[in-house]
């Protein structure tokens, strides 16, 4: 049966005799299957969470090229209008 302890702190469980014994065995289990189910959704999160973030950077570059594209263009109307009225 393993360490005997008189009670736990909180929930009073007498582990001297076989109830307290089970109970702490389908505690142990109860919280061993939340482990488990927490796990994959945690992995599930951090997956779509840096599927979210290369989406959000790939925006940004693309507005950044396009912001460049831009001024790109605007230096060469400007140079193009200045060489004008030069002429």
């Amino acid at each position: 049966m393993g360490r005997k302890t008189k009670c736990t702190a909180e929930e009073n469980i007498n582990t001297m005799d076989m109830n307290g014994e089970l109970l702490l065995t389908i505690m142990s289990s109860l919280v061993h299957q939340e482990v488990e189910s927490l796990s994959p959704n945690v992995k599930l999160g951090l997956k779509h969470l840096k599927n979210d973030l290369v989406l959000d950077l790939h925006k940004s570059i693309d507005k950044r090229t396009i912001l460049e594209s831009n001024i790109g263009e605007q230096k060469n109307i400007s140079k193009r209008m200045a060489r004008l009225r030069k002429k």
